[in-house]
């Protein structure tokens, strides 16, 4: 009987383990995805001066424990990876499954894998509750996607009542939006464990610096 105990408590162990490792590498490996693939489509949205870019991927990669300075880096980090994912807003294919008529954003793919893995985590680990901070910032990621939305409509029906037109990039924008903040609530809490967010910074300064180099 303990010796079952002892092979079911290492198989969990196993599978956590497992569990654990996918969800630290499927960010990683979203990010790496949507650099190549922003390279592959050469780039559809200019980049001004990337090289910047290259020293804020730099400042992620400094180990300093002071809170104030990783809530930087959770910021600039999400920040240049929003920047390599809207290359891709634009750019759509059609999936096998799917009949030929439907396309999808290359960055839903990224989205998606991202998502796995933040739902890996909640599997392998114990939830944290979220603090005084990042509430802060998810409630000001609403404020603002609530501001802007109503701005969209109020414009929209002005347009088109005086002028007999809309907007016509209004959904467009509003996907966008809507896509940044999924993957900011995907994103976010991943970007405070520091070793992935060294990770991931050592992908961007590697993507930006070639694109420095490209142009």
């Amino acid at each position: 009987m303990s010796e079952r105990i002892v092979t079911y408590s290492r198989r969990q162990l196993r599978t956590v383990l497992i569990v654990r490792i996918l969800a630290f590498c499927l960010p990683i490996l979203a990010v790496v995805l949507a650099c190549s693939l922003s390279f592959s489509l050469q780039m559809p949205i200019s980049i001004e001066m990337p090289i910047i870019l290259v020293f804020g991927a730099i400042f992620i990669l400094i180990p300093l424990k002071f809170e104030v300075i990783a809530k930087l880096q959770q910021i600039t980090g999400f920040y240049l990876i929003v920047i390599a994912v809207n290359q891709l807003s634009s750019n759509y294919f059609t999936p096998p499954l799917l009949p030929a008529g439907i396309t999808v954003s290359y960055s839903i793919v990224v989205l998606f894998l991202c998502t796995i893995g933040y739902f890996l985590e909640k599997i392998g680990s114990i939830h944290r509750p979220l603090n005084t901070s990042d509430r802060n910032v998810l409630h000001s990621w609403l404020f603002a996607l609530v501001i802007i939305g109503v701005h969209m409509v109020l414009l929209s029906l002005v347009l088109h009542r005086f002028y007999g037109y809309g907007h016509e990039r209004n959904l467009a924008v509003l996907g966008n939006l809507t896509l940044y903040f999924l993957l900011f609530l995907v994103m976010w809490r991943k970007l405070y464990i520091p070793l992935l967010r060294r990770c991931l910074g050592l992908v961007m300064m590697i993507f930006y610096l070639v694109t420095t180099v490209a142009q």
